[in-house]
């Protein structure tokens, strides 16, 4: 049976393999993202709720596309003068990312019950994340798999062991987001934070995916 902490340790392994090739391509997308949150904080009455919002989600999906292909491909798939290009593989996994975040705006409306809201929408968070997330990796490396066939994949009890870990690893980023926003002036610490732990989370997923993609499950 697999261990919650290989998965874990494994990913660690595995960006310590690609450490070279990984902070070269990703060292201008974390420098944009740091620079646009001083901006931000600096100019914050001049950027609008969807630009405050649409820029890290564009740079952190780059990204994370990123780092799915230098982990599953090989770094030689990734060239860091194309990296910010985009192509249907970029628009399809943005459109993936936005349609799980349309998917789960109702929890929006359950977190606002008194006690039990809160928590009751991040546990619905973390399991739905969790069965649908390994359609990332497979876009980010060019294959066809959509929401419904991930959450029939992970049906089966020791792929969902595995992918819960991205789950509760997304929760840690949201609720770790969310307290260091709330500290005036350190907009650019919780940018530097959340964008190392979406790289973890994608190098924890991109081993997940090998794992399952090896064992059958996927076609």
């Amino acid at each position: 049976m697999i261990m919650i902490s290989d998965t874990l340790s494994e990913a660690f392994d595995s960006l310590i393999e690609y450490k070279a090739q990984l902070f070269k391509v990703l060292i201008f997308p974390f420098i944009l993202l740091v620079a646009f949150s001083l901006l931000e904080y600096i100019y914050r009455d001049k950027f609008s709720l969807i630009v405050s919002l649409a820029v890290p989600f564009f740079i952190g999906m780059m990204a994370t596309i990123t780092t799915h292909r230098i982990i599953l491909i090989g770094s030689k798939s990734v060239s860091t003068r194309r990296l910010l290009k985009i192509t249907s593989r970029e628009i399809k996994f943005m459109s993936y990312g936005a349609g799980v975040i349309l998917f789960l705006i109702p929890l929006l409306f359950l977190s606002v019950l008194p006690i039990i809201g809160k928590p009751l929408a991040l546990i619905i968070l973390f399991y739905l994340f969790s069965r649908i997330s390994l359609v990332f990796p497979a876009i980010a490396t060019d294959k066809s798999l959509s929401f419904l066939q991930a959450w029939k994949i992970t049906k089966s009890f020791k792929v969902q062991k595995m992918v819960l870990i991205t789950g509760l690893l997304l929760i840690t980023l949201i609720t770790l987001g969310i307290f260091i926003q709330a500290i005036p002036g350190v907009g650019w610490i919780a940018s530097l934070i959340a964008f190392v732990m979406l790289i973890y989370i994608a190098a924890v997923l991109s081993n997940i995916y090998s794992k399952v993609l090896s064992a059958g499950h996927i076609a």
